[in-house]
């Protein structure tokens, strides 16, 4: 019997890039935990890296070339040979590219996977010759670009260091259920006899131990932390000197927030001014704190605004730059790996449409026009604006190719659909 142990990581799109260990025997997959040697994770997964094994052997996955035997979007496919789906596919887009050029060929791809070989697909497409693409994020773009321009880039101490903080302030970010590594320092932070502040606009399962909870009116979050800061302000509180040495500008937001008056803040949040204080005494008691930020808040027209609002409430303190305390948000700052294998960018790269507005910009494009797509690791039609909009300008193309794991909304409009492979394949 052939039975080994195979290290790998989850490629999903979050915090964690957790350490995996799967048990292979005669060639399948039969069990997956967490690997230990990794000093962050240590051994802990969550629930979709404990059920990869289900995804990877549903029997709703996609596992032969299909292409449309029905109206776009009707649902009708016929499985195809690999050759007859390349042959199509190739003759689809070289047939555009020499009239229209490459960058008629719109190429979506979000992170429905990450790592290294994602990577790989620009090999094909910097041959292609070009492609028009999309810039931006639904996710969490507007805050990761206000961060840095608030704070120059978005780093913050290791996650580890949060068990040694007095005062945890969660702000729209539900680590029990979304950040189990967050949230195992966190426990430990609890058990040392921290104090932990909930502010979200629904009661959620990290606020079981919080000694204060706020739930501000959705869209809101701005004007709480410009009031919280007043409040601070307005008792002297912050930290003159960190604040003369380090920062730009105080004086200005000292005289902004004065018109964020508890009772204004109170009325536009719907938060009652006693609880405001109390958040703002417990700042005043433990003014070096941990202040971590989810993606929710920022997912407003004033979601970049919002978000530096709310990081420079631990600069007032000096609550930044040390140990056991600081502003938290996502985790970009390691450094990625570079694969060197990768031919470079094409000078055809058409990087023209906002993400957020892909329906209604996908016509505007012009000389040339977009005629096909090629969608991948995303199902744009369930999870971008207005994906009546975008289905509507999708239905105006020639040619759409999709790769998927399972038949999504997006996949149900394809033209030709390729089976994607799953981390345990590839």
């Amino acid at each position: 019997m052939d039975n080994k142990i195979i290290n790998s990581v989850c490629p999903k799109d979050c915090f964690g890039s957790c350490s995996l260990q799967i048990q292979v025997e005669n060639g399948k997959a039969i069990n997956i935990k967490g690997n230990t040697n990794n000093p962050i994770t240590d051994g802990r997964i969550c629930s979709k890296g404990k059920n990869y094994l289900s995804m990877v052997y549903s029997s709703k996955r996609l596992l032969y070339p299909m292409k449309s035997v029905g109206l776009r979007g009707e649902g009708k496919f016929e499985r195809i040979s690999w050759n007859e789906a390349l042959n199509t596919i190739h003759e689809k887009l070289q047939g555009l590219k020499i009239q229209f050029g490459p960058e008629s060929i719109l190429y979506y791809c979000r992170f429905a996977n990450l790592g290294i070989m994602k990577n790989c697909a620009s090999g094909f497409w910097n041959q292609f010759g070009g492609y028009t693409t999309t810039y931006g994020g639904l996710c969490d773009a507007a805050a990761q670009e206000a961060i840095k321009l608030t704070y120059g880039a978005v780093r913050h101490n290791r996650i580890s260091d949060i068990e040694n903080s007095r005062l945890i302030i969660l702000w729209g970010i539900n680590p029990a259920y979304t950040h189990l590594h967050l949230q195992h320092y966190l426990n430990k932070a609890l058990a040392r006899g921290a104090k932990l502040i909930t502010i979200d606009v629904r009661k959620n399962e990290s606020e079981k131990k919080s000694v204060l909870s706020l739930c501000p009116r959705p869209g809101t979050d701005g004007c709480l932390a410009l009031g919280i800061a007043h409040q601070l302000i307005k008792r002297n509180v912050p930290n003159k000197i960190f604040l003369e040495k380090y920062t730009f500008g105080f004086p200005r937001f000292k005289e902004m927030v004065r018109e964020y008056t508890l009772s204004h803040v109170s009325s536009v949040t719907e938060i009652p001014e006693d609880k405001i204080e109390k958040l703002v005494d417990y700042i005043e008691e433990y003014p070096e704190y941990v202040l971590a930020c989810g993606m929710g808040v920022q997912r407003y027209t004033n979601g970049g605004q919002t978000l530096r609002a709310i990081s420079l409430l631990p600069a007032l303190t000096a609550s930044i730059g040390k140990e056991k305390c600081g502003f938290y948000f996502s985790d970009k700052q390691a450094l990625e790996p570079n694969w060197p294998f990768i031919p470079p960018n094409s000078v055809n790269i058409r990087n023209s449409i906002p993400i957020a507005k892909l329906g209604s910009e996908m016509e505007k494009q012009i000389n040339p026009p977009l005629k096909a797509a090629w969608i991948e690791q995303a199902n744009p039609i369930t999870s971008n604006p207005d994906v009546n909009l975008l289905a509507k300008a999708l239905n105006k193309l020639d040619f759409i190719v999709v790769s998927e794991l399972f038949m999504t909304d997006t996949a149900n409009m394809a033209d030709i659909i390729l089976p994607a492979a799953s981390i345990l394949e590839y």
